[in-house]
């Protein structure tokens, strides 16, 4: 059930070194594109990544906290074509969202990476690092990554939380 999977996916860090299935990675990113899209533009790409010396250059697109991309067996980079729509940044989002809670349901974790804008560890601008290594076309923008594979490490369970500060009616 849906609201199971949402409850149950965390953000993993550490995984096993299993092989990811590529066959079903490209079924679970059919239908993440199954979102909507603005005027059925789908501006969305995704660069799939499972060479090691590849992630290990992203590993070094973040400081401290993206070293760990080294040894994930492998890494979904969702790009999108900014000249497509104004959407693409909204269209990624859930393109990634889609695409996280349909790896947990087929038992894979993931976890969510900033790509859209920021400097690399070595204090290069973002896009120009990811495009020095990557060749992505200049109309695309690198907006998140998605490391995948099966978890090794344990995490707490999300807390229940109180949601009425959140929601408004009618004016805020």
């Amino acid at each position: 059930m849906l609201k199971d999977l949402i409850k149950e996916r965390r953000s993993i860090r550490q995984y096993k070194e299993d092989a990811v299935d590529k066959e079903l990675v490209k079924e679970l990113l059919k239908f993440s594109l199954m979102g909507p899209s603005y005027k059925s533009a789908r501006p969305v790409e995704f660069l799939v990544v499972d060479d090691k010396e590849v992630l290990e250059k992203l590993s070094g697109v973040g400081s401290f906290s993206t070293k760990y991309i080294a040894d994930v067996p492998m890494a979904i980079v969702i790009l999108a074509d900014t000249e497509t729509t104004t959407t693409w940044v909204e269209e990624s989002a859930i393109s990634a969202a889609y695409f996280q809670l349909l790896a947990k349901e087929e038992g894979l974790d993931t976890c969510w990476v900033n790509l859209k804008e920021g400097e690399a560890s070595n204090g290069e601008e973002i896009q120009a690092y990811l495009k020095s290594f990557l060749n992505f076309p200049k109309n695309l923008k690198a907006v998140c990554m998605i490391p995948v594979g099966y978890g090794n490490e344990r995490v707490r369970k999300r807390k229940d939380f109180e949601v009425d500060e959140k929601i408004h009616y009618n004016t805020f």
